[in-house]
Parts: structure tokens; C-alpha cells; sequence
């Protein structure tokens, strides 16, 4: 039926793009730079960037550990590359990796997915870059995974991705969570919590959701290439 020709061509998909290897499967020419998205690989460099970024940026993770390159290794290996329904791509500008961005936890009821873990190296400066990047990932996830819903998570403090987003536009906040922190043995995680009358909560976290047709029209004009596998 026609579920079922949906589920398999996400999962055809995503299985195709990993057997690829690290090859462009988006091209974007801005700012006079060329940008291109390629599949997460296990490689030392790419290991030691992703576990850096993330210490550097600790604090907009929903949870918290004690990071290193192994832990990074195993992630990628079990989490992103062995997952049917997750994966990560390295934001490269000029053939030199600056940042990532991946989809997961795909709902099968509702043909959604959330964009995750979307990151820059904090060092690397370049206008525009993550609302482009935004921008034609999402077309994408849309037109070659043929979702019909994208989600994602940010800490309502977390006021730099928020901003992309909105000047990427089509996103809107459909709910927002109030959450306490947990301890954990080597960090914390933030959960939600239930909140009495009158009562505040340590931190929130926004829902934001994006279709199609309002992504669409606020797009513009942008210089890209979806590869074909």
C-alpha cells in the first residue's frame, strides 16, 4: 500500500546514501564558497571535530557526559551508521568540515522525522551558512525522503539556532516543555517536569515544526544540486 511504498523508500534511502560512502549529496554554492553535505564517516579527524564541537557546545545538548573520541567512534558506528532510520552528514565549506546536521527518531504513523544535532564549529565564522544549510536540508528530507513532517527540539535559551531557524522560515513553535535537570554519574540529562500553579521550571525547551508548503514559500532563490543514487 501506499504506507508501505513511503516507510521503504526512507529507509531504501538512507540505506543507498550509507553504502555511498562520503560522496556530495548536496551541493550549494553561497557567498562565493562552495558548500556540500556528505555522510558522517569514523575517520580521526572527523572523530576528534565532532567531540570538540560538542564539548564546546555542551550546554544546548539535552545531556551531558563525559566526552571523548572513543565514546564519539562508538556513536557514530552504532548510532548513525548501523541505524536504519538515523543519519548525519558533515557540513563541509571549501572541502573542510566546519559542521553536522542529522535526522532520527522517524515516527512511522505520522511519515516524520527531527533534525538533530545541528552544530558548527563555534570558531569557524561564515554569515548566512547554517540558515542556507537549513534551508535545502529541509527541501531535501522533503523531496527525496518524501516525509510529510519535520520536527526538532532547541532550548528556548539557545537564541542563535532559533534565530536560523526563524530566517530560514516555514518553522513554527507548536509546544514548549518545561524541564528540570537530572544528575547523572558523569554529567546530567534535562527531563521534563510537571509544574505546579504559579510555579517556573530550571530551563524549557521549544517544539518546532516545519511542512512543505510553508517552507516553500519563503524559499527564494538558492544555487543547489540534489545528487541522484
Amino acid at each position: 500500500n501506499c504506507f508501505v511504498n513511503i516507510m521503504s523508500v526512507y529507509r531504501r534511502k538512507l540505506s543507498e546514501i550509507k553504502k555511498n560512502g562520503s560522496i556530495d549529496i548536496i551541493k550549494i554554492n553561497f557567498g562565493g564558497k562552495k558548500i556540500s553535505l556528505k555522510v558522517v564517516d569514523d575517520s580521526n579527524e572527523t572523530v576528534g571535530l565532532l567531540t570538540t564541537w560538542r564539548k564546546k557546545s555542551r550546554r544546548m545538548f539535552a545531556t551531558n557526559f563525559r566526552m571523548s573520541n572513543t565514546r564519539t567512534k562508538n556513536w557514530i558506528q552504532q548510532n548513525i551508521l548501523k541505524n536504519p532510520d538515523c543519519v548525519l552528514f558533515m557540513i563541509y565549506v571549501n572541502d573542510k568540515k566546519v559542521g553536522n546536521v542529522s535526522i532520527d527518531l522517524f515516527n512511522e504513523k505520522l511519515n516524520s522525522v527531527e533534525l538533530d544535532n545541528y552544530m558548527k564549529d563555534p570558531d569557524y565564522i561564515f554569515p548566512g551558512m547554517m540558515t542556507i544549510v537549513d534551508k535545502i536540508f529541509l527541501k531535501w528530507i522533503f523531496e527525496e525522503l518524501k516525509v510529510s513532517r519535520i520536527t526538532t527540539k532547541i532550548f528556548s535559551d539557545n537564541h542563535k539556532m532559533l534565530n536560523i531557524h526563524i530566517r530560514c522560515g516555514g518553522w513554527n513553535i507548536i509546544n514548549v516543555i518545561p524541564l528540570k535537570m537530572i544528575k547523572t554519574v558523569d554529567g546530567w540529562t534535562w527531563k521534563e517536569t510537571k509544574l505546579r500553579p504559579n510555579e517556573f521550571a530550571e530551563r524549557y525547551m521549544n517544539v518546532l515544526e516545519v511542512k512543505y508548503e510553508k517552507l516553500i514559500e519563503t524559499f527564494g532563490k538558492i544555487d543547489y544540486t540534489f545528487i541522484k543514487l
